[in-house]
């Protein structure tokens, strides 16, 4: 969870989990991040391949709901916690 510029809470966009996550009712939305809010996509290797820096795009950071600028992920996209909450506990009621 991350603090928004309007004082919320909200999670980025978790693009391993976003396949699970079902739900027309909780769609990711536009959010605007604390600047604070950035994932460093060469932490791992610091001279990556052409080819993996597109990976990286394509499946840890899309452009859908990640903007790539300086070596840094800045999330465009998520959810609010508590529109989470009721996601989780929409999912896991089918679960049942």
């Amino acid at each position: 969870m991350y603090k928004t510029k309007n004082g919320r809470w909200a999670s980025p966009v978790d693009t391993y989990m976003e396949p699970y996550y079902k739900s027309d009712q909780f769609t990711p939305v536009n959010i605007l991040f604390d600047k604070s809010v950035a994932f460093d996509v060469l932490k791992t290797n610091k001279n990556p391949s052409d080819e993996q820096i597109e990976q990286l795009k394509k499946f840890k950071f899309p452009e859908k709901y990640f903007k790539i600028e300086n070596g840094k992920a800045i999330p465009i996209m998520g959810r609010y916690a508590e529109d989470l909450v009721k996601l989780w506990k929409e999912i896991s009621e089918k679960n049942k």
